[in-house]
């Protein structure tokens, strides 16, 4: 019955969509205002596109790029922008009460049946354009951002019919039919998890032009007035997809959305579907022993779905983070000598206050294919999901993270202010446990957790002590994960940016240290990092299968981490034993589209004293020339990466 549903649902759109085109076409002349009422309450022409209602929010697509949204996706008002709530005029809000009670949403933000997935054609073409007359840069932006959520509601209809197909031999205890049904979903969903991590490119979709041109209206979430109360609506986003929600119904797991939110945005025919899926779900029926292949195959869809969810949601922050065009832009302030108040000289970056919160603007994300990198290798060596501890947390970035693949996970940080804002990041806070103590402390019981993770902190610790104390944490299978990326950033395809940056920090850098502005244990760590992870000694009694992975670095490239003059300082000697697996690899994800102010900012977040006399030195002022008049303000940065991927040395 679902699969009918559904197939009906895909074979009949193109014929509701052409026949709710040719009402719009007979019945709207676009250049006057006043036949725009006329049509809008032409009940008959609605009522003519039955048997699908949800059909009908093509109509909405229509009123919002045609109306409103070709004034608020661009920024020229910047009074308009701020507005909170938009006062439709009535040719707009009259139709809206009506397609609202036709389709069961409530939201006047749009949702993406009704502004995405209607505005395609039976032949997948993208065909009411919110830019027209605009850089193909930024069509092409619309277009591929647009086109990710059509393609995946197309790949998911086979996973529908695995799905449904799964249920129905359940039911008839056909086991072994059931658990070819649920394996042959893992490649679709592969496949259709691709879409997002394919899709989602600062070359496909430009993260600056996506929100201000893209998105836009749709997802700035203006809110409306209900009974006098101000309600914030979030607008169209990728959490609305009819697959996402099926598939945690399916998977027994917590719907992704609250229930007045789902009844905001989702179509009652999809809630419908959802519901019914959820009910027939046999998840929480199978046994560990009695259903041994069905319960495995439960396992590794629910590990797909929670890595999609994680990798996803650190594809799309950098976009998120850029500032929606209704908020004025904020440039870092750089008015101190340094960035961050440090509570404790010993432990340099013991931050307090709310200086996280720049540092994470002034950061890359560590991107999803790093925790696939990461997770990929964990499951090869056996390792468990049930307890991770990510060791120098400071506010919690990468334990926010590891908390969607582990049940449990283990933040620690010598500093209390960098404990204190993990707590406020991290929730439900039951699936953590804070404690303030160095790596270089032993607390953990021995063989207690499955995944250890060190991000950009090694340098900081005594390693081998640290690792030592991670050895003795870890279960069988066990993994230790490190990872430190440079300060000398690439700029692909502009080599002359690369040198004028360079040149920048190694001269800064220099004069920093022999003034003194470098503290003794700052200066301690720098040694470190300025050689990577080279000089981090993975011992082999304790871990085998070691990985040095080296990421976005050529192999005849000397010194890719090292931002002083190479014999200005003595630096570490490699620790890097023959028998250790290296290797090079290219990774577009640790790529990021800034501009000046960014990068002044990321300089700054090293918690050095950059400032004024930097950014007037002539090298300096040529790189901020090329990037503000010949590349017309933004510029790709790539990050150089080191890893280390490890696991525990079982011995006997």
């Amino acid at each position: 019955m679902f699969f009918t549903i559904m197939k009906t649902i895909a074979t009949t759109l193109w014929k509701w969509m052409l026949q709710l085109d040719k009402c719009l076409a007979t019945r709207i002349d676009r250049g006057k205002a006043g036949s725009k009422r006329h049509v809008y309450n032409d009940i008959d022409s609605l009522k003519a596109l039955d048997p699908m209602h949800e059909t009908v929010l093509a109509f909405r697509n229509m009123v919002v790029q045609e109306g409103a949204g070709s004034w608020a996706t661009i920024p020229v008002v910047r009074d308009a922008q701020a507005e909170a709530v938009v006062n439709f005029p009535s040719e707009l809000d009259m139709p809206w009460k009506f397609l609202q009670r036709v389709y069961g949403c409530t939201a006047d933000s749009g949702n993406n049946t009704a502004n995405v997935l209607h505005n395609f054609d039976k032949n997948g073409r993208w065909t009411l354009w919110i830019n027209n007359g605009v850089s193909e840069k930024i069509r092409s932006t619309e277009l591929g951002f647009f086109k990710i959520f059509y393609e995946v509601e197309v790949k998911a209809l086979p996973v529908y019919l695995e799905i449904i197909q799964s249920i129905v031999a359940y039911d008839a205890g056909d086991l072994k039919a059931c658990s070819r049904h649920l394996c042959n979903m893992s490649p679709l969903l592969r496949e259709l998890f691709q879409e997002f991590y394919q899709g989602i490119t600062i070359d496909k979709v430009s993260k600056d032009l996506w929100l201000r041109y893209c998105q836009g209206f749709q997802g700035w979430g203006v809110g409306s007035e209900v009974a006098g109360q101000y309600v914030r609506y979030n607008g169209l986003s990728g959490n609305q997809v009819l697959v996402f929600h099926v598939l945690d119904a399916f998977l027994d797991l917590p719907s992704y959305l609250s229930i007045e939110d789902t009844v905001r945005y989702i179509p009652v025919r999809q809630r419908y579907f959802t519901s019914a899926v959820r009910r027939h779900s046999f998840r929480s029926r199978i046994g560990t022993h009695s259903d041994p292949a069905v319960h495995e195959a439960f396992t590794c869809l629910i590990s797909q779905m929670r890595l999609f969810r994680a990798a996803h949601k650190h594809r799309v922050m950098p976009y998120l983070k850029v500032p929606a065009p209704e908020r004025e832009y904020q440039s870092y302030t750089m008015t101190s000598s340094v960035a961050y108040t440090v509570e404790d000289a010993a432990y340099p970056f013991t931050i307090r206050g709310m200086d996280w919160k720049n540092y994470g603007t002034y950061r890359p994300m560590y991107p999803s294919s790093m925790w696939a990198t990461w997770l990929d290798y964990h499951e090869q060596h056996g390792g468990l999901l049930h307890a991770a501890h990510d060791i120098g947390a400071g506010s919690g970035f990468s334990a926010n993270i590891l908390s969607h693949y582990f049940s449990h996970v283990y933040v620690s940080d010598p500093g209390e202010g960098n404990i204190a804002a993990a707590r406020k990041l991290l929730r439900p806070a039951s699936r953590f446990s804070f404690t303030q103590k160095p790596g270089e402390a032993r607390w953990l019981q021995e063989e207690s957790v499955d995944f250890a993770s060190i991000c950009i902190a090694i340098h900081w610790m005594d390693a081998e002590q640290v690792l030592s104390n991670v050895a003795a944490s870890l279960r069988p299978g066990g993994t230790l994960a490190i990872c430190a990326y440079s300060f000398l950033v690439n700029f692909p395809g502009c080599h002359k940016l690369e040198t004028l940056w360079a040149e920048t920090m190694r001269n800064s850098v220099k004069g920093f240290v022999e003034r003194g502005c470098v503290g003794a244990d700052e200066l301690k760590g720098m040694r470190k990092f300025l050689v990577g992870l080279d000089g981090t000694p993975v011992n082999a009694a304790l871990y085998t299968d070691i990985s040095r992975l080296q990421v976005n670095m050529r192999k005849d490239e000397a010194m890719p981490f090292c931002f002083v003059p190479h014999d200005f300082l003595e630096l570490p000697e490699s620790k890097v034993r023959p028998n250790e697996d290296v290797r090079y690899m290219q990774d577009e994800e640790w790529r990021m589209e800034v501009d000046v102010p960014w990068l002044k900012g990321y300089l700054h977040s090293s918690n050095m004293p950059f400032n004024d006399e930097v950014w007037n030195s002539g090298n300096w002022k040529e790189l901020e020339h090329i990037i503000s008049h010949e590349l017309g303000g933004k510029v790709v940065v790539e990050w150089p990466v080191a890893m280390i991927l490890a696991t525990k040395n079982v011995i006997g």
